[in-house]
């Protein structure tokens, strides 16, 4: 019937589109089509809503009154409301379930609805409905999935490492799972803002400048090594040592300092190096190191980044904050709320009376600010710039630090709650079975770049989002790299690829299809229908809880149901119409797994390159 057909010919018309699904839009009210520009699931759902009011049961805000139900025949999308809901509408749950069952059956959208023990109503959707979300992602593959309401503004912060070392596999993982969040929300209709907040001061860079001066020495003949305990012992600073010319021979030429009889532990080490290369260079010079060696290190990373497909808004400098004095005005902000104290010299925050286990040290006895302080003049920074939503994505060995975080936005008269602090835990490379050692100061560790040379970037970034970020993880190289279905990697972008091939093999335009779900009857086209139309709820979920895993999930059930209508009945060579019902579906899923691919910052390739 002409109401289940979509020509993708319709571009970004919405109303075009959708008027291929129900007929001309004149013979509709005016209401019912703007009803029609809302996902077929959420009509469903402002439809309970309504039904549940009238009941005298009252839903909550953004409650979720409709899932995927557990088993494919319990129906497409099924609702738990009455369970939830009955005490409030003053009946058991399975009578509220028959009455919303009755009512439900009446929307254009549903061919049946069951009222199912204890509360439950499993409802099947119109073949029109259906084919909805399907047209879409055939005919604009850039709006599929997004939800129709907008969201708010969120500042994203994320990888932060300190510039004292090219970025490994760890930051990788964060800067996957980072940048996989960023693409989701804005999918999802919320204005993002990402943020790299580097720390370019304080104890970690006086070691860096110092090893760099170092490392400078061993160029000219000065020092043989080996580099001193705590230091940065890394390859990367020869490099970046052979490119410094700031540093004339006067500075050094025979003239090396000491770096024996230090403290045994590795970090009072690296401090007395730092102070005796303080006072063989001076504050200036070894200032102008520090920020030879974090210029050039930045300027890797970015590179790095960006060859990962990331990118940020802003690079925010722990150094200029502190230089243009906002650290005083937060700082007297916490005093002014009685949430600081000096004891010892130093300066105090209050931190127990806010969640912490004890209180912290905002300035030290010497007047040097720590890196807390800095944290506190940041957030003071970040809320000021007014949005909706922080979201700090941190490494897991940073979990302690989350109370006393939430602890100073609070003592600084702002919202706690604002502040979301996803953990990304730790990354092991694994390789024939074995675990390859990851390090920064001692210089034996496996960089972002090592891994992306590895394995390339599609494997990388997909498999940093496969599981939660809170759960460790083993990634292995061999496995990232072969060419079979055990790769995540391969098995979706074949599918992708698998798509192409067969519309190359057809010939024809794709403008010119049309999705007709009359024509498409078999069980497995259908459920590939149903799981196009989860796509935008996954969007939504992925966008709330900021877990790109829930994408990399739906994109393989999608894959998995492709590759099912692939295997059945044929498609090229089937009978008019369902020859071209099919032909259009699989280049709807070929758009959907397109848009699901770069939520994720994975390539779709029209076909598989053999690696070399």
């Amino acid at each position: 019937m002409a109401g289940n057909r979509i020509n993708s010919r319709s571009g970004n018309d919405f109303d075009r589109i959708m008027c291929g699904v129900h007929g001309s839009w004149k013979s509709h009210p005016r209401a019912y089509f703007n009803r029609l520009k809302l996902h077929p699931f959420v009509r469903i759902e402002n439809s309970l809503r309504e039904i549940l009011t009238g009941a005298g049961a009252k839903p909550a805000a953004g409650q979720v009154l409709v899932e995927r139900p557990r088993r494919p025949e319990m129906g497409d999308i099924a609702s738990p409301a009455a369970l939830r809901l009955a005490g409030q509408a003053g009946c058991k749950p399975l009578e509220l379930a028959r009455q919303l069952a009755d009512q439900l059956v009446g929307l254009p959208e549903v061919a049946a609805a069951e009222p199912v023990a204890p509360g439950f109503v499993n409802i099947e959707l119109t073949g029109a409905a259906l084919a909805e979300p399907a047209a879409l992602a055939l005919a604009d593959r850039q709006r599929f999935g997004r939800p129709a309401a907008a969201g708010g503004s969120v500042l994203l912060e994320y990888v932060s490492s300190n510039p004292t070392g090219p970025l490994h596999v760890g930051h990788g993982r964060a800067a996957a799972y980072g940048d996989s969040v960023a693409r989701i929300l804005k999918h999802a209709g919320w204005q993002v803002a990402t943020e790299y907040y580097l720390n370019d001061r304080g104890r970690q860079v006086d070691i860096l400048a110092a090893s760099l001066w170092l490392r400078i020495m061993e160029l000219r003949g000065h020092f043989a090594g080996p580099m001193p305990a705590g230091c940065y012992a890394g390859e990367y600073l020869r490099e970046v040592a052979a490119g410094v010319d700031a540093v004339g021979s006067e500075r050094g030429d025979g003239q090396m300092i000491d770096v024996t009889n230090l403290p045994a532990a590795a970090d009072a080490a690296a401090l007395e190096v730092v102070h005796r290369v303080r006072q063989r260079l001076g504050d200036r010079q070894l200032a102008e190191l520090a920020e030879l060696a974090v210029g050039r290190i930045c300027a890797g990373m970015k590179q790095e980044l960006a060859r990962f497909r990331v990118g940020f808004d802003n690079w925010f400098s722990e150094k200029e904050m502190i230089e243009s004095g906002k650290l005083t005005p937060a700082l007297d902000k916490l005093a002014a709320a009685g949430a600081t104290y000096r004891k010892d010299g130093a300066l105090w925050f209050a931190a127990s009376r806010h969640g912490d286990e004890k209180d912290r040290v905002l300035v030290k006895s010497d007047g040097a600010a720590t890196y807390f302080a800095s944290d506190v003049a940041y957030h003071l920074d970040k809320y000021g710039r007014g949005f909706d939503r922080y979201v700090n994505i941190f490494g897991a060995d940073h979990h302690g630090y989350v109370a006393r975080l939430r602890g100073f936005i609070a003592a600084l008269g702002e919202e706690p709650g604002k502040l979301e602090v996803p953990l990304v835990q730790i990354v092991a490379l694994v390789r024939a079975g074995q675990r390859l050692k990851i390090t920064t100061r001692g210089g034996v560790f496996s960089t972002l770049a090592e891994l992306v040379d590895a394995v390339g970037v599609d494997a990388a970034r997909l498999f940093f989002v496969l599981n939660r970020p809170d759960a460790q993880m083993e990634f292995d190289l061999d496995l990232a790299v072969r060419e079979s279905a055990a790769n995540p990697v391969y098995y979706l972008q074949y599918a992708h690829a698998r798509c192409c091939s067969v519309l190359a093999r057809w010939g024809g335009e794709r403008s010119s299809l049309q999705l007709d779900a009359s024509a498409l009857i078999q069980p497995a086209e259908r459920s590939l229908l149903v799981e196009l139309a989860w796509f935008e709820s996954t969007v939504r979920s992925a966008a709330a809880e900021l877990a790109p895993h829930l994408v990399a999930s739906w994109l393989y059930e999608l894959a998995r149901k492709l590759h099912a209508v692939y295997e059945g009945e044929p498609i090229i060579g089937a009978p008019e119409p369902q020859q071209r019902a099919r032909l259009a579906l699989i280049a709807a899923a070929a758009g959907a797994l397109a848009t699901g691919l770069d939520l994720l910052g994975v390539a779709a390739p029209n076909k598989m390159e053999r690696r070399t």
